[in-house]
């Protein structure tokens, strides 16, 4: 039997989350993610609600940029 098919999403999802509006430079996020050791970053339009929910920004998409030898402080600049 499958390990995973025991649990349900609830079970296991992250309770800790992280929200930044789509404006915010993406330097300070990064430094937030990595301070909080949270590996993921909910984009929202209202920091304090989930609606309005834009995208998730991980640290792989942050790597990402790295790979394509984009510099991510220029990045950060266009915000």
């Amino acid at each position: 039997e499958n390990q995973l098919s025991k649990y349900k999403v609830s079970e296991i999802l992250s309770q800790d989350l992280l929200k930044v509006k789509p404006t915010m430079k993406l330097c300070d996020v990064i430094e937030k993610m990595l301070y909080e050791n949270i590996p993921d970053a909910l984009v929202v339009e209202d920091l304090d609600s989930t609606e309005g929910l834009l995208g998730i920004l991980t640290l792989t998409d942050v790597s990402r940029l790295k790979r394509e030898n984009k510099s991510i402080s220029g990045f950060a600049q266009q915000s």
